[in-house]
């Protein structure tokens, strides 16, 4: 449950909310309470560029790429289009846009996406972290494709007959899914609405759910709304307030997939730590591959002759450097059957658990997690000094 759950909150409400657990600390407080902060925020608000720009107004240094190149290492489209443009190796790519996708025809949709890129597609939300909203379709199964496209737009369509065959312990347990950000969509959601609820009973409910259309913030707002719908609708579509609003599809790799965390040496030239291979029990290396123990095993460096490692880390330090990275970045790709290199997804910040491809690459080279992570705070505070941050004090 989060403070999103409990709805539009007055500030006397949700100062009452967060007092439970905490103090309420304001933006500009920040100041007088951090010298440096380090980052380790995945995905919108913490990966692209939003937080970097609001340490910067409030003079904080902080750790990783600065606004823009953040900015750039979230969005999977812009990235794919510079690569494209350069002539680089990467996955061959469409996009399809969520108006577009409501408008067109999705059997040939799917049938023109399996003539361009092929089997299995690859299908992404292109600004999410942590692999959420990613999705591989291995058959033309047009019921698979729509599920994808709406796995990555964070919508969901629910039919009449589908919800009213399930007992009330599978309507509890397919909501409980449907708010998991690894599994479903998440909440707050909007739904669609024939005619007003009453909500006597249920005073979570938000004000705006007697009008047309509502945001649920609740789980069991959810489940009363959607029982309450089904009593005439024969279906309807929850859509994420902060959805998606492009899908990206690329064509599958066959091939071993690693990643290797780049930093800036002292200079602040990229330096290509040792890549780890990724073995996986499933072709996808989702959310919870990444953060679950036992689904995903790391392998440091990756089984390869030399001279194919020292490829992979020189085509790692261009891309860091093409994209205009800062500080360090964990750059992910594939090593074909044909022994081909890809390059895909870069991200600004990488995972911090002990077992992260962080640590492991850190290892190689001698330094355990309380050096690196030293090392990064030293190599920010040059990169923020260098970009202008208050450079007499820094």
């Amino acid at each position: 449950m989060y403070i999103e759950s409990l709805g539009e909150l007055n500030k006397d409400e949700r100062f009452a909310a967060i007092a439970k657990v905490g103090r309420q600390v304001q933006s500009e407080q920040l100041p007088l309470l951090m010298d440096f902060a380090f980052l380790a925020l995945h995905g919108p608000g913490g990966e692209d560029g939003a937080i970097q720009g609001l340490l910067e107004w409030l003079g904080i240094p902080y750790s990783g790429s600065g606004i823009l190149p953040s900015a750039f290492g979230i969005d999977k489209i812009a990235q794919k289009n510079l690569l494209h443009a350069l002539g680089r190796p990467t996955p061959a790519f469409r996009v399809i846009g969520a108006e577009e996708w409501d408008r067109t025809d999705h059997a040939a949709t799917l049938a023109y996406l399996v003539r361009e890129l092929g089997l299995p597609l690859v299908l992404k939300a292109p600004r999410q972290g942590s692999s959420i909203g990613v999705s591989i379709l291995k058959t033309a199964d047009l019921a698979q494709f729509e599920a994808a496209i709406e796995r990555s737009l964070f919508r969901k369509t629910l039919v009449r007959a589908d919800w009213q065959r399930l007992t009330e312990p599978e309507k509890i347990a397919w909501v409980q899914q449907l708010a998991d950000i690894r599994e479903g969509i998440g909440l707050p959601v909007t739904l669609a609405l024939n005619e007003e609820l009453e909500d006597d009973n249920f005073s979570f409910l938000p004000p705006q759910f007697a009008s047309s259309e509502a945001t649920i913030y609740h789980p069991e707002a959810l489940l009363f709304a959607l029982d309450e719908q089904f009593e005439t609708a024969e279906q309807v579509q929850l859509t994420n307030v902060d959805g998606e609003t492009q899908v990206l599809i690329e064509a599958f790799v066959a091939g071993r997939e690693f990643s290797c965390i780049v930093v800036e040496d002292p200079d602040g030239q990229p330096l290509a730590l040792p890549p780890t291979e990724i073995v996986k029990g499933d072709e996808l290396f989702d959310y919870r591959s990444k953060y679950l123990p036992g689904l995903a095993r790391k392998v440091t460096p990756i089984d390869l002759p030399e001279a194919q490692i020292q490829e992979i880390r020189a085509a790692c330090e261009e891309m860091f450097r093409t994209f205009g990275f800062q500080v360090y970045a964990r750059l992910d790709g594939f090593v074909g059957h044909d022994g081909q290199l890809f390059l895909n997804d870069p991200n600004t910040t990488s995972g911090m658990l002990p077992a992260s491809f962080f640590f492991h690459q850190a290892a190689e080279i001698g330094l355990n997690p309380s050096q690196f992570l030293t090392y990064l705070i030293r190599t920010s505070l040059a990169a923020r000094r260098r970009a202008g941050l208050r450079p007499v004090k820094l």
